[in-house]
């Protein structure tokens, strides 16, 4: 097993402040509507809160629409647990929190670091992680594909929350 992994860093843009755009992150709705909108054929969302942390926990089944040689491992359906940690609010309603992803007993993980805070336009959601995945000679290669998945499914969640926070405003 190599000690290889891909480095994902994306920054996430909202037009609402920092508590607005929390209560939207929070809402199992809205989980379930990004999910799906991303391709999922189910989800099932969860928001648990512990006083100082709330977990954000989001279980996706998806098509394994991958290439031929990642397949083989994976099958037909690839199911995604997705686990967010948040910490308390700050004074400015910036947050710091982490995430892991195990894609239901397939090789790979994704894991690392999420922090929130206010910006010009109104909110950045910073993901700053690793992708590893253990499949000997293609891991590099199965690290790729998810990478592009992974930064697809962020645009995506970008994309639902505008719609999602325009409707709120109206």
């Amino acid at each position: 097993m190599g000690g290889m992994s891909t480095s994902v860093q994306y920054t996430q843009r909202f037009s609402a402040p920092p508590a607005t755009v929390w209560e939207m992150m929070i809402d199992p709705e809205f989980i379930a509507t990004k999910a799906m909108r991303s391709g999922s054929l189910e989800v099932s969302p969860e928001v648990a809160d512990h006083g100082e942390e709330t977990l954000i926990i989001s279980r996706r089944k998806l098509p394994a629409k991958m290439p031929g040689f990642m397949k083989r491992f994976v099958g037909e359906e690839l199911v995604l647990n997705e686990t967010q940690k948040w910490g308390e609010p700050a004074e400015d309603g910036s947050r710091t929190g982490s995430f892991v992803i195990d894609f239901g007993g397939q090789p790979m993980a994704f894991h690392g670091n999420l922090s929130m805070r206010p910006s010009a336009e109104g909110t950045e959601v910073v993901t700053d992680g690793s992708l590893h995945a253990s499949v000997p000679f293609v891991g590099r290669k199965a690290e790729a594909v998810a990478l592009d998945w992974s930064v697809r499914y962020l645009r995506k969640e970008e994309q639902v929350a505008a719609e999602w926070l325009g409707q709120a405003d109206a």
